[in-house]
């Protein structure tokens, strides 16, 4: 059964969403560990960084809820289309300037 509220458009956007938090929590952890070798007070940085994995947990349940209602891993994948199959020319098509082109019956 399709989702009324959510359609492919939401899954995507919801992906990137979980992409961007996740970045955001690399970002924050590589700034605490440059303030921890610096000797650097650490509090508002560990607050930010928990409210950081708070912020991520509900982004990654949001997506799975659209995961769920769009019921994505039941549904197959498109795979890729076939690519059109290369045809030979019938003639070569190598001319050389001012010479007629020669046509060979091997029958």
């Amino acid at each position: 059964m399709q989702s009324v509220r959510y359609k492919k458009k939401d899954l995507k956007f919801a992906q990137l969403h979980a992409a961007k938090a996740a970045q955001h929590i690399t970002t924050q952890e590589i700034a605490l560990r440059r303030l921890r070798m610096m000797g650097a007070p650490l509090d508002l940085e560990h607050a930010l960084l928990g409210r950081l994995y708070d912020r991520q947990r509900q982004v990654l349940h949001h997506l799975k809820r659209i995961e769920d209602l769009l019921d994505v891993k039941s549904q197959p994948i498109r795979p890729d289309p076939p690519e059109p199959a290369r045809q030979e020319p019938s003639q070569p098509s190598i001319l050389i300037f001012g010479k007629r082109q020669e046509r060979f019956d091997w029958q």
